[in-house]
């Protein structure tokens, strides 16, 4: 019907009346109601697109900045003390080596004082034992050092960082297609079709924001599962250099082994032989080669030392299998949190000692951990607990350090939230 009017003479006289048939018009009628409808429902599409893209805006900037604490803070720092728990197995196995010539030269010393009768069976006997211990100690020191690597092997799973960081990508990328694909489906013009049947058909195959907060939670769980397997391996990395330095405590105290060279000597003359060479042990030496390793590479602690056959608290602590975790408003601090904070609080306004709340934020610290999980704030507090350690017995804090702990707490507070 539409060709057979002359649109040539409508547009010269537009304002002149012409004779449609009623058809066209219905027809026409029909057609821009049926493109109102068509823009109504791509109105919809785009609305819920828009809303889709704000949630995944959101969740990767979350994800970025947990990424970027990791990055910044966790792996540094177990990098860093995986190069020192390697300079540790090589020490070890330096003074390992010594240890045997020691023992090598202890043996030939008892081989000589078998010749002589009852004081050197005497001797003899002395010697032994003192062979005896320092092959439990070589035995222990093996035992620390077949620990350490076997640590350093499972440090740290840095390789799924980076897949969690080229999945996040993804989802960037994901979100700037559809942002081109909304300027795009804006830009058409109104009367015409937004989208073709294929592309509505695609749009609607796109994952749902019920799906992909359900992919993002499953990343989030990786991300939590990761910061405790990291925050175990340096409690187990801690309890052994603790037991480390409290061996070695032992052994530089432990006296020199053989002083008593000259009782040999006596023997001798007395059976009226020529006296053999005796080797003086390189006591001193080793000494002083263990005190050259001790101040740059045995970690410096604070904390008491534990039994070589009993695990730390914090150790067994990790050990146990995580309770669930409450669902807490966002933006709001975990109750549990918030009662070891103010019981903080209260202590140090109520004049405790210095080492007491060192005790007090280390327990609070670890405590926290296992509630919210790793937070690099915690690391402020153990330092600071650390610092209070090293105060004078019963030092009590003054009121100008009080009101700097108590805007502390407030500030621990946010950063925990």
């Amino acid at each position: 019907m539409s060709d057979n009017i002359n649109w040539e003479k409508i547009e010269e006289k537009p304002d002149k009346e012409f004779k449609i048939s009623g058809e066209y018009l219905l027809s026409t009628k029909q057609t821009i109601a049926n493109q109102e409808e068509r823009i109504e429902e791509q109105s919809g599409i785009i609305l819920d697109l828009k809303k889709e893209m704000e949630v995944l805006q959101i969740e990767l900037q979350t994800k970025n900045n947990k990424i970027l604490e990791l990055s910044s803070q966790t792996i540094p720092s177990l990098n860093e003390e995986i190069a020192l728990q390697k300079e540790q197995v090589k020490a070890y196995e330096e003074f390992k080596s010594t240890l045997e010539g020691e023992i090598t030269n202890f043996k030939d010393i008892v081989d000589n004082l078998k010749q002589n009768d009852a004081l050197k069976e005497e001797i003899i006997t002395e010697k032994n034992n003192k062979i005896e211990e320092l092959m439990e100690g070589l035995e222990k020191f093996q035992k620390r050092v077949d620990e350490l690597e076997k640590v350093i092997e499972t440090l740290p799973k840095i390789d799924e960082v980076e897949e969690l960081k080229a999945e996040i990508k993804g989802k960037g990328e994901e979100i700037s297609n559809l942002i081109k694909k909304i300027e795009e489906l804006e830009s058409r013009p109104p009367l015409e079709p937004l989208v073709s049947e294929e592309e509505l058909e695609n749009l609607r195959k796109r994952p749902t924001a019920e799906e992909i907060e359900k992919i993002m939670g499953e990343k989030e769980e990786k991300i939590s599962k990761l910061e405790n397997e990291l925050r175990l391996k340096e409690a187990v990395i801690d309890d052994l250099t603790l037991q480390m330095q409290d061996l070695h405590g032992k052994l530089a105290q432990k006296p020199q082994v053989i002083e008593k060279s000259v009782y040999v000597e006596q023997a001798a003359s007395d059976l009226n032989t020529k006296p053999k060479t005796i080797f003086k042990p390189q006591t001193e030496e080793i000494k002083d080669r263990f005190s050259k390793v001790e101040p740059s590479l045995i970690k410096s602690s604070e904390r008491p030392v534990f039994k070589e056959t009993e695990p730390s608290p914090q150790t067994l602590n990790a050990f146990k299998t995580p309770e669930p975790k409450p669902v807490i408003p966002k933006g709001s601090l975990n109750p549990q949190v918030a009662q070891l904070m103010q019981t903080i609080k209260e202590s140090i306004l109520n004049g405790i000692f210095a080492n007491e709340l060192a005790t007090l934020l280390e327990d609070a610290r670890d405590e926290i951990a296992s509630i919210i999980g790793f937070k690099v704030v915690l690391n402020e507090i153990g330092n600071i607990a650390r610092k209070l350690k090293k105060a004078p017995p019963n030092a009590q804090i003054d009121d100008e350090s009080v009101e700097i702990f108590i805007q502390k707490i407030e500030e621990w507070s946010q950063r925990l939230i």
